[in-house]
């Protein structure tokens, strides 16, 4: 609960490092603190520390928790044994997503979030990594009979299958 009421208090100063630093993130995905914060304002604060509070009894209780879920797996709780396992500490795990892309034609570059990929043949998807949700920024390039294409903006990666 003391980590719950930091992450409240980290969350109502707007202070989005410490926020997230709160949470456990595996794997080394790529992640933006910003984002992430812009995330937990969609999905409402109050929900997911009510969420957490419900999981935590459980863990108390000794009950097994499932996945928290917007739009997807989101995180899930773990306990730490502290002091040989006469306490513990609850661990918030964010679950990364897996992003993809489809890339129309041969030799186009894109890159999301400084993760450049180039396509080797026409219609090619290619894994671009774990992200944590985050609206992130892209561009891509395409040099073709002399042309060349270029575009920018943001995508917001959320924990679906459509990433």
């Amino acid at each position: 609960m003391k980590k719950i009421d930091a992450m409240n208090e980290a969350f109502n100063k707007k202070d989005k490092t410490a926020f997230y630093n709160y949470l456990e993130v595996p794997k080394n995905p790529i992640a933006n603190a910003d984002q992430f914060y812009a995330v937990v304002q969609d999905i409402n604060l109050c929900d997911l520390r009510a969420e957490l509070v419900y999981k935590i009894d459980k863990i108390k209780e000794k009950q097994p928790t499932d996945t928290i879920r917007y739009s997807g797996n989101f995180l899930y709780l773990d306990k730490k044994p502290i002091l040989f396992g006469l306490y513990n500490e609850v661990i918030f795990n964010l679950i990364p997503t897996e992003v993809s892309v489809q890339l129309p034609f041969k030799s186009m570059t894109i890159t999301i979030a400084e993760q450049t990929i180039q396509s080797e043949v026409d219609e090619e998807i290619i894994q671009v990594g774990d992200f944590i949700p985050g609206i992130y920024e892209w561009t891509y390039e395409l040099e073709k009979n002399y042309i060349k294409l270029s575009d920018k903006g943001n995508v917001h990666i959320y924990q679906d299958e459509y990433n």
